[in-house]
């Protein structure tokens, strides 16, 4: 299962520092809260494919530029190496 989401994604996101940056001054930047503010839905917080769902709806509506997205994302590679670096 591992190696599957190892070979199906080509970056991860960080998401809490991309929304601060692209959404400014706003009260709460917790998806849940983000969610219901910008895409007026709420969602099952907590459960993985729904998080992953929410995040994706989110990041579409934004409509984020790639320079912006590239900022905020690393590659599993990158998780790998710090996880290597800090035993």
């Amino acid at each position: 299962m591992c190696d599957t989401f190892v070979d199906g994604t080509k970056a991860l996101v960080e998401s809490l520092p991309l929304f601060r940056k692209a959404i400014l001054d706003w009260k709460s930047y917790k998806q849940e809260d983000l969610k219901y503010a910008i895409l007026k839905t709420s969602y099952g917080a907590h459960d993985t494919a729904e998080d992953v769902r929410a995040l994706a709806n989110l990041l579409s509506h934004l409509n984020l530029d790639n320079k912006t997205l590239l900022t905020h994302s690393f590659t599993i590679r990158a998780v790998d190496k710090n996880m290597l670096f800090n035993k």
